[in-house]
């Protein structure tokens, strides 16, 4: 395991874009910080596009039970009817489709070293945390058809801009762009979302 360098520090200029200007996404957290990164590398894409490019899964089917967040997006994107969200794994074949595929790095499940080792080399880092960017106490089991899934709806996808020794720095598409928020609360809520992490690496 590489040991992490905590008095090192990074920050990248990334565009803001917000999930809430029209069109509206109410549940759009998750493609448009997508756009964000995507539109960091060249990419000319809107979060309209990638609202309606994503899988989607029904919030539950006809037998009751829930949709699989890891195999799409659970629900309505627009927030015109009740959804949730959607997990590493439908984003980083939805940034595919733009990128060359060897180019989306997909470091979920791997530890917070991996996320500061791309920002300092200069890429932004799509991530899955909570609202609050702390840890919440309204986590709940969903039963899927492929066996129970952590959730809660307090689930929101960020893109991380940078860090120092106490901070974290993202694009929240809330509207707020470089938002500071404390490095140690942030990486509880994101290793309680799954540790789900994304990035496009750069062309030579």
């Amino acid at each position: 395991m590489k040991k992490e360098n905590s008095n090192r520090s990074a920050k990248i200029d990334v565009p803001l874009l917000n999930q809430m200007d029209d069109p509206r996404l109410f549940n759009g957290c998750e493609v448009t910080s997508l756009a964000m990164m995507l539109n960091f590398n060249d990419i000319n894409i809107t979060k309209q596009q990638l609202a309606e490019a994503i899988t989607t899964v029904p919030l539950e089917d006809e037998t009751g039970l829930k949709g699989n967040p890891h195999e799409g997006f659970v629900g309505s994107v627009s927030g015109e009817t009740p959804g949730l969200g959607v997990y590493h794994d439908p984003i980083a074949q939805l940034a595919t489709d733009y990128v060359d595929s060897n180019r989306v790095k997909d470091i979920s499940g791997k530890g917070f070293s991996n996320v500061i080792e791309a920002l300092s080399e200069g890429q932004p880092v799509w991530v899955i945390v909570t609202s609050t960017f702390s840890p919440v106490t309204n986590m709940q089991t969903w039963e899927t058809a492929a066996g129970p899934i952590d959730i809660t709806y307090d689930m929101h996808s960020v893109v991380l801009t940078g860090f120092d020794k106490d901070n974290v720095y993202l694009n929240n598409p809330y509207g707020e762009k470089d938002q500071t928020v404390n490095r140690a609360d942030f990486i509880a809520a994101w290793e309680q979302m799954g540790s789900q992490a994304i990035y496009i690496k750069k062309t030579k």
